[in-house]
């Protein structure tokens, strides 16, 4: 199974096989932790990425990447 999150479905950490990893205690809730401040910063530097492009870049992906930015920033609220 899966939640939703801003950034989209992200696995529920009980459904996920871990056996035969060495991981860290917590450190399966910290990979799948989302981070509003730090998503907006990556938003951000898609941004730039994009305007390298500038009107090459298809109007569908940039709306896809405003609708991502607006469901982080509305998640903080």
């Amino acid at each position: 199974m899966a939640h939703e999150t801003a950034i989209g479905h992200l696995p529920n950490p009980v459904d996920l096989d871990l056996q035969g990893l060495d991981m860290a205690p917590g450190a399966i809730d910290e990979l799948l932790n989302v981070n509003p401040r730090l998503w907006q910063e990556e938003f951000a530097g898609i941004e730039r990425y994009f305007s390298e492009f500038g009107d090459r870049v298809p109007a569908s992906l940039r709306g896809e990447l405003k609708g991502a930015l607006a469901r982080v920033q509305s998640s903080q609220a």
